[in-house]
């Protein structure tokens, strides 16, 4: 049990760490376990069906213990799950190949933390301080600062955190842009949403769990069709129809207002939650196809903090536009979820330039 703000915040950052580390690594562990591109395509859509599956139970389990239990209850119940999940790591999971040659690269970890630390800081401070403040601004030039230093150091490094030899392919770059814009709206989408319907509608906690619902309860699905897809046309078609579905369900949220129906709310959620669906295996499986076995890993780490850095910018741009009162949220919202087409559109036009492959993923070359 916490005793105070700095101890929540403290364990908050050490769950960060924790699946920091465990998601590249998962990602990893299915490129070694499934060398086949068709079967790697369908695992990889079933790992991204399960990380949906706990996302979209989330605001519904969320929502449940607070109001029966408080707050608290939210953290305690991931500790079986951990548990579980620590037992099936230690008791099936694969080994991979071990590189005891490589050094630790120091000065890029330092840097990419500065850099990713100081964004993360800025967009928080942006929803109550505004972008043009001094602290966010500050917070935005040490993270540009930084970024710049990591890749002039990392240019020169013999073993560097992040190879920049990675992004020479098109997939690599497209996959990590995408990944960004997906996280971007979808995790902006629920933050604002959050708002609307306990601001606006003045649902409660649980209530907005079951509003979620029809955004979250399919998306195991369409994650399953997402690796279908991929299996037999490749990542492009699932990766740019998922996001051209999502960027129709954003624009349709551009309609809705504080007595719409449940209807004019569900369709354009549901229509997000299924886009964001079938794209993200898509891009897992487009990075572990152009990548070679060692460098997996890394490159798993690049995508995740893609995705990452979307969602902290995504909740803090949305938070920024979302006013106190119920005209204000509502034209906010209206604002949010078109600069959320907007960058959906910008990456779907990139995948379709960028990527030409359409047949059965095969993975390619070492970097």
């Amino acid at each position: 049990m916490s005793a105070d703000a700095t101890m929540l915040i403290a364990s908050r950052v050490l769950q960060g760490v924790g699946a920091a580390l465990c998601v590249p690594s998962s990602l990893a562990l299915l490129g070694a376990a499934f060398p086949d591109a068709q079967a790697r395509a369908k695992a990889v859509s079933i790992w991204a069906g399960t990380a949906a599956l706990a996302l979209g139970a989330g605001p519904l389990v969320g929502g449940a213990l607070v109001d029966r239990f408080g707050w608290p209850a939210i953290f305690l119940v991931n500790v079986p799950v951990g548990v579980a999940g620590i037992w099936l790591t230690v008791a099936h999971a694969p080994d991979t190949v071990r590189h005891a040659a490589r050094r630790i690269d120091l000065a890029g970890q330092m840097l990419a933390i500065v850099t990713l630390a100081a964004l993360t800081y800025a967009v928080v401070e942006s929803s109550g301080s505004g972008w043009s403040s001094s602290i966010v601004m500050t917070g935005l030039a040490v993270s540009l600062a930084a970024g710049a230093l990591f890749v002039a150091v990392e240019a020169r490094q013999a073993q560097p955190l992040l190879p920049l030899s990675l992004f020479r392919h098109a997939a690599v770059n497209v996959s990590a842009l995408t990944g960004l814009s997906l996280n971007f709206g979808y995790y902006g989408l629920m933050f604002a949403m959050s708002l609307f319907f306990q601001n606006v509608r003045s649902d409660t906690p649980f209530e907005t769990g079951l509003a979620f619902l029809p955004m979250t309860a399919v998306v195991a699905v369409a994650n399953v069709i997402s690796g279908a897809l991929t299996a037999r046309f490749g990542y492009r078609l699932p990766m740019i129809a998922g996001q051209a579905l999502a960027m129709a369900g954003y624009l349709s949220l551009v309609f809705i207002h504080a007595d719409s129906g449940t209807l004019a709310v569900s369709a354009p959620l549901l229509a997000v939650g299924v886009g964001v669906a079938l794209a993200v295996p898509s891009i897992n499986t487009a990075v572990l196809a152009h990548v070679s076995p060692s460098s997996v890993g890394i490159a798993s780490g690049v995508l995740n903090t893609a995705r990452q850095i979307g969602g902290v910018v995504g909740v803090g741009v949305f938070g920024s536009l979302m006013g106190s009162t119920t005209f204000e949220l509502v034209k906010g919202l209206h604002v949010a979820v078109t600069l959320a087409a907007v960058v959906s559109l910008s990456s779907l036009l990139a995948a379709y330039v960028g990527l030409k492959t359409s047949g059965p993923t095969l993975r390619q070359g070492a970097f």
